[in-house]
């Protein structure tokens, strides 16, 4: 007589399909990421555009305050720094620290 034999396996892949369905939701995420990401990329471009067209209108209407804003620092370090300088060689009198009056 013949020898039949007769082998069954079976083989757990629950965990191999559940592997397999977070990739793809993962693909699928890192799809929509690349999308979103393009798009913010695209509006950052043209918020720069819009920003370089307001800062050279502004620039240009606002050139004079911002000189006359630096002149009135650079005074402000002067007088500081003379006050500052009459305090190592001598007590400055009234007159050498008195307030600079605003010219704007």
């Amino acid at each position: 007589m013949a020898d039949i034999a007769k082998l069954a396996y079976r083989v757990d892949s629950n965990d191999l399909e559940k592997a397999n369905r977070e990739l793809d939701k993962n693909t699928k995420a890192a799809g929509k990421t690349t999308k979103a990401t393009e798009k913010l990329e695209r509006q950052a471009h043209k918020l720069g555009k819009v920003w370089g067209t307001v800062a050279g209108v502004l620039g240009t209407a606002a050139a004079a305050p911002q000189v006359a804003l630096v002149h009135s620092a650079d005074s402000a370090t002067t007088w500081t720094d003379s006050c500052r300088s009459g305090l190592a060689a001598a007590a400055p009198t009234a007159a050498t620290c008195a307030p600079i009056a605003s010219t704007g």
